[in-house]
């Protein structure tokens, strides 16, 4: 009831969202698809992604979205890859709530994935839709938080 209306408010801001990104050469193209720390290797101090499996067309900040979701890192961390991102392409001036929007979408993506058990139970959903959807929903940014900066 409560939580699922809320997830299509979450939803229905972040369409208006990515929306306003538009598709040009600076916020869409060639998508890793699956880009994790589990999917990175070291060569030579250079960290190189593995794996091209899910490789597709979409927006560059759903790429980091589905990294933060699928494999958290600290905030700490989180801080020093956006900034190591951003040698390689400019970061739009709200840059951390679109990438929370995307992050959303990932996680909202990973649950679709789980909700084909009907049997299946989401003890987490409540925590996740007030602590993160509704924080993105008032424009309150969470995503460092979530990563463990408090």
């Amino acid at each position: 009831g409560a939580d699922y209306a809320v997830l299509e408010q979450t939803v229905s801001r972040f369409l208006v969202h990515v929306a306003e990104l538009g598709k040009s050469p600076q916020t869409w193209g060639l998508l890793h698809g699956d880009f994790s720390c589990g999917n990175c290797v070291m060569h030579q101090e250079e960290i190189r992604p593995i794996d091209f499996d899910w490789c597709c067309f979409g927006y560059f900040l759903g790429d980091l979205g589905w990294a933060f979701a699928v494999k958290p890192i600290s905030a700490p961390l989180t801080k020093a890859f956006l900034d190591g991102y951003q040698h390689y392409r400019a970061l739009p001036k709200n840059y951390l709530q679109m990438i929370e929007g995307f992050f959303i979408e990932s996680c909202i993506r990973l649950l679709s994935w789980q909700a084909d058990d009907p049997n299946r139970d989401f003890p987490t959903l409540s925590r996740f839709v007030e602590g993160t959807c509704r924080k993105y929903l008032n424009a309150e940014p969470f995503l460092l938080e979530w990563m463990g900066e408090l």
